[in-house]
């Protein structure tokens, strides 16, 4: 199935006379400027999403403000100094903004592809989660610019995205939306004409991101939050990791397809990679090493609501199998992990801390060394940096508060 370009999603919705069914015909849209209301300071809860670094080393970190439900909305901010210091909001995503069409914008990430354009990804919903949701993106041709330009949003597909592309062997690109069930409130049961695809899809495009074909779905046990991401094993496989929750226990699995997403193998769980239920990270280094970026040591589970402190980055040089080093990034309490690498090597990673009571973005910058050492011993390796640190909790958490 291939999919629409821009011009012809964003075209759909004018000057905000949007169709009844507004979360799909109205397109959200990227704002840089007129946007002060949503500085920092005002915002009182923060739900870490995507970082991403551009190819001149401007950091990008967003976030979920408002709250994680309903009310959400997507902020961001960048850094120029590997994120000494960030800039106050720069860039706004929020359906909410259009009192015709409200919506949510909530998930996504920051993605530079191999073409040397910039991304940013976010979903959107009617409501929290109606069912359907849809993910979408959005294309910057100078992300370092001191005013950002984005292009028209367009919508790839039903569900969710939360986690990177990923580049594969062959120079095609391949993507994980997930589609969760629909079982609460009154979204429940909504859409049942996609049932059959709520799981983690794999979609791949082979003209730099023009188009992307929808190829099969990988199902995981349960019905929480799959958060699915994909890396390509050395061998060619493709696999998916997901957050699974069977039981009020949380771990996470994989999948494995031959054929490049389009069919995929029964799900299971590895032995050497286990984590709470809580998102986590799984990439490809620019060395050939997996990074996994998780809440403890590599094979260390946990139960619902346990387990979301001792954040830890741990590489591997055969896929997974064994695992080599442990950096801890963060003692406390930590979840929603991103990472991006530099151009350089330099990894990053994002996460929030207290999202609710202190609403705090932070950061790490280390390398391999680093990880291997268990400790920060390159001159680049810092750890604890604040991204960005919202009002007294308790506060609202909508833009126009006092």
């Amino acid at each position: 199935m291939l999919l629409l370009p821009i011009v012809a999603v964003a075209a759909v919705c004018r000057a905000g006379e949007c169709r009844a069914d507004a979360a799909v015909d109205c397109p959200p849209v990227v704002r840089t400027e007129s946007i002060a209301e949503y500085s920092t300071n005002r915002l009182s809860f923060a739900m870490n999403n995507g970082l991403g670094i551009t190819a001149k080393g401007r950091l990008w970190a967003s976030w979920i403000a408002g709250e994680d439900g309903a009310g959400a909305f997507t902020v961001a901010s960048y850094s120029d100094d590997g994120g000494e210091t960030w800039s106050d909001v720069a860039l706004v995503i929020d359906g909410h903004a259009d009192k015709a069409a409200d919506r949510t914008n909530i998930i996504g990430t920051f993605w530079l592809g191999p073409d040397g354009k910039f991304r940013v990804y976010t979903d959107q919903s009617a409501g929290h989660f109606d069912g359907r949701a849809g993910f979408w993106e959005s294309v910057c041709d100078d992300p370092d610019a001191p005013v950002t330009r984005w292009s028209p949003m367009r919508r790839l597909g039903h569900g969710h995205v939360l986690n990177k592309p990923v580049v594969l062997a062959n120079g095609r690109w391949a993507l994980s939306g997930y589609l969760n069930w629909a079982q609460w409130g009154a979204a429940k049961g909504a859409f049942a004409e996609l049932d059959g695809e709520r799981g983690a899809t794999c979609y791949v495009s082979s003209d730099g991101g023009a188009t992307w074909d929808k190829r099969g779905t990988a199902f995981f046990p349960g019905k929480d939050w799959q958060e699915s991401q994909l890396v390509q094993l050395r061998n060619g496989t493709l696999r998916v990791f997901a957050r699974v929750k069977e039981d009020g226990v949380g771990k996470m699995m994989a999948a494995d397809s031959k054929d490049e997403g389009r069919t995929w193998s029964k799900p299971f769980a590895l032995a050497s990679m286990d984590n709470p239920n809580a998102r986590f990270q799984v990439t490809r280094l620019k060395s050939g090493r997996l990074l996994f970026v998780k809440q403890g040591a590599p094979s260390a589970g946990g139960k619902d609501g346990q387990g979301r402190d001792k954040l830890m980055a741990h590489l591997s040089e055969d896929d997974g199998k064994t695992w080599l080093g442990g950096l801890l990034l963060f003692a406390g309490a930590s979840s929603y992990p991103d990472v991006c690498q530099g151009p350089d090597g330099v990894i990053y990673v994002s996460h929030d801390h207290e999202r609710s009571e202190k609403a705090e973005i932070r950061l790490h910058r280390f390398t391999e060394e680093d990880v291997l050492a268990r400790r920060i011993v390159s001159p680049r390796g810092r750890l604890n940096l604040l991204v960005s640190k919202g009002r007294a909790a308790g506060s609202r958490a909508c833009p126009g508060s006092p």
